[in-house]
Parts: C-alpha cells; structure tokens; sequence
C-alpha cells in the first residue's frame, strides 16, 4: 500500500484541555487543510468527556470563523492518557501511531463506517494526540451501551461489517511490511509494559470466587504460560483487526450498521478475535446464546475463511479464552480516577467468563 507522508507539524503536543486553545485548534485544523489560511477556530466549549485506555477524550464545540460565514465544528479530541502505567505501554506498544496510522492511511479505503479524520500527531516519547469529528450531535445515530449490550439487530450488523473488514483481499490491499503490527507483538509489548501473570494472580484473589471454574481455569493456565490461544491469534490466516471491538466503541445508524471508532489496538490476526472479543463482551449472554450459532456461520462464509468451520469455531473458542484473559489483566491498570472505567472491565469480565461456560471453550487450551 502506499502511504500518506507525515506532515511537518510545528506546533506543541497539547497534554490536557486547558492546552487546546483556538491558536493551537487553528494551527492544527490548517495542517489538515480544513481552515483556509484567512480564517480561525474559535472555542466555545472544551469539554473533558472520557478517560479512557490510553488516552483523554476530549469534546470541543466551536466554529470555523471567517468575515461572512461563521461554520460550526464540533470535535473529538485525544490526548495522551495522564496514568502513568498506561502511558508506559502506550509508549512501548504505540497504540497513539498505530490509530492515527489507521485514520490517515487506512480508514479512506475502507467501506467500514469510520469518523472522519482531521488530524494527528505523535512525538518522539510516543504520546500523541487526535482530532475526529464528533457523531454524539447526530440525533441519527444511537451511540453504543455496552451496559445493556447490543440488540440483536445491532449485532447482526457488526458482524456483516466485521466479515466485510476481514476480507483477505482487504488486507493484502492495507498492509505494508511493518504496519499493522502482529497481535502477538502487541501482547508481548503489553506483557514486558506490566507482566500479565502478575495482574491476573491479583485479579483471581480479589474477584476470582465470583468467576466459574472454567473462567478461573483458563486464567490459570494462561498465566502459567499456556500462550497457544495467543499465538493462534496471531498466526491463523491475518486480516486486519479493530482489536477492541466493543459497543463502546461505536455509534450506531438506525439501519443498525455501526460506525466504529478507537482503532489504538488496531493489529494484523485471526478475524475470529474480534468476533470473539465483541460477542463476548458486548452482547448480553440471553442475546448471544440466541443468536450466536446462526450468525457465526453467516460470518464465516461471507468473511471468505478457508479453514473448515469445525477448525474456525475451535479457533473462536481459543479467542474467547483470549479475550477473557486480556480483560481480566487490564483492569489493574486502571486507577481509583478511573472508576467508571475499572466499574467497565468487571462487567466485561464477568460476561466473558458466561461465554466460557457456554461455549466449554477451556476445553481447546493446552496445558
């Protein structure tokens, strides 16, 4: 593929709201040839919404002034993440320029729903910073609620639009030596940043009587260094993952179709991940159960696997153990600043653990 040549950007990396003032949203939103060189961003509003994995998320209402025609802008914006811990992975990983990466290069050749990109940066420590457009104004959309989970039409259509971005032919289009990064290169990076083991043996003393023995086993064995479920991830046929496939993670149309966003883990894998990673995580375990089977199958054979599905669906189990497992082990790194965030990961984690049950997927760990 060929890639889009960084622009110089001779302005500072803002690290919170207060830094993103109309000088900087100006001189940035030139950068990206949105505001003509007569014209300025004024700010009416810069509002922290989110902290989220590994950055700030930041809303700004503002308008494109000129002398005749004042255009309104509303923006998402994010900054690099104010924890510590996380922003030391960030850093090892490079989850901020693997995202803008995705927007820049990636998101205008695909036919998945994406927002649009404005601008991005990152520095020489790797922090970096975003500027996309803000949906939550469209009141055509419906923004994700992880909290209650997908509807099943919501899910059927993540799922079409899943198989559509895990087409082979997608990804021999998008690829380039060095970009996506292998997700088993993202999961070692993340380990060396705070070592797995140790977060799961905390999470498993503090929480693990809530889990189901085959949730507690499969964290076990993980932990021990069972990684075959990961490095099947990584090595079984790649097409390019979102990586955090989870209704927050999206807004959706009335249609149902999603528009997804918070491509950081973007990585090159089984597709079944994501598959996995969102039924999971996103879908309450009575909609799952009631459709899980039948849109599975619809995914495998509109997403062009070549595996036999009987090979496919062991590989989705390994992808639920996976998904369990990285759930688990994040919510440590998150601080008490980070409530609602931590308050997130155990309800995913609990869900994840019933997908175990259900699909007896401790079953294709190997010792």
């Amino acid at each position: 593929m060929s890639w889009t040549p960084v622009p110089p950007t001779p302005i500072d990396l803002p690290l919170s709201a207060g830094d993103l003032t109309d000088d900087w949203l100006t001189r940035a939103l030139r950068c990206a040839a949105v505001v003509g060189v007569n014209e300025r961003v004024q700010a009416s509003a810069v509002e922290p919404v989110a902290t989220g994995a590994a950055s700030q998320t930041v809303r700004v209402s503002a308008v494109v002034a000129d002398a005749r025609n004042p255009t309104p802008l509303r923006l998402i914006v994010k900054l690099p993440t104010s924890n510590p811990t996380i922003a030391r992975a960030n850093r090892i990983a490079g989850w901020s320029a693997h995202e803008i990466d995705f927007y820049r290069n990636c998101s205008p050749r695909l036919t998945v729903l994406t927002p649009k990109f404005y601008f991005g940066h990152v520095d020489a420590d790797g922090k970096g910073v975003l500027v996309l457009e803000d949906l939550s104004h469209d009141v055509t959309l419906t923004a994700g609620d992880i909290d209650a989970g997908c509807s099943q039409r919501q899910a059927e259509q993540v799922l079409r639009t899943l198989a559509d971005l895990h087409q082979p032919s997608t990804f021999r289009q998008l690829a380039s030596a060095s970009w996506p990064p292998p997700f088993m290169h993202i999961a070692q990076r993340q380990q060396g940043a705070d070592p797995r083991a140790d977060r799961w043996a905390r999470w498993r003393a503090e929480r693990g009587e809530s889990l189901g023995e085959r949730a507690r086993r499969v964290g076990d064995r993980m932990a021990r260094g069972a990684v075959s479920s990961i490095r099947r991830v990584a090595d079984s046929s790649p097409v390019l993952l979102h990586g955090d496939c989870k209704a927050d993670n999206m807004f959706f149309r009335q249609s149902g179709e999603p528009i997804i966003f918070d491509w950081q883990l973007v990585s090159r894998g089984a597709g079944a991940f994501d598959v996995a990673f969102f039924f999971s995580s996103s879908v309450a375990p009575e909609v799952r159960r009631s459709l899980e089977m039948t849109s599975l199958r619809t995914y495998y054979d509109e997403a062009a696997i070549t595996p036999a599905y009987d090979a496919w669906f062991d590989l989705y189990r390994h992808c639920v153990n996976v998904a369990f497992y990285r759930t688990a082990t994040s919510v440590s790194l998150h601080n008490s600043a980070q409530g609602s965030a931590k308050s997130l990961l155990e309800t995913l984690v609990g869900r994840q653990a019933t997908a175990i049950d259900d699909l007896r997927a401790d079953e294709v760990l190997t010792s």
